[in-house]
């Protein structure tokens, strides 16, 4: 799914990059291309510019849209007001 880039607030990013330079575990929840919610435990290694979106890469290997971040460490990011993204099944 090509979704358009929505940029993240100014203030999200520099958050993100105060969490790389800490280099500590931090808990993530996520989207994906096919608008899966994911959830992962990393190291933030760099937050990176593509072609047509901003990218954090984790150190999993991983690489994340920037606006494709639903929390980061239990904080939510912006454009993500909703506060319960367990399943009761």
């Amino acid at each position: 799914m090509n979704t358009p880039y929505a940029p993240v607030q100014e203030g999200f990013r520099a958050e993100l990059e105060m969490l790389i330079k800490q280099r500590k575990y931090v808990g993530l929840l996520y989207l994906t291309p096919l608008r899966e919610l994911l959830s992962t435990t990393a190291i933030l290694k760099e937050l990176y510019t593509g072609p047509e979106a901003q990218y954090v890469r984790l150190s999993t290997g991983e690489e994340v849209r920037l606006d494709w971040l639903v929390s980061v460490n239990e904080r939510q990011a912006p454009g993500y007001d909703y506060d319960d993204y367990t399943c009761d099944c």
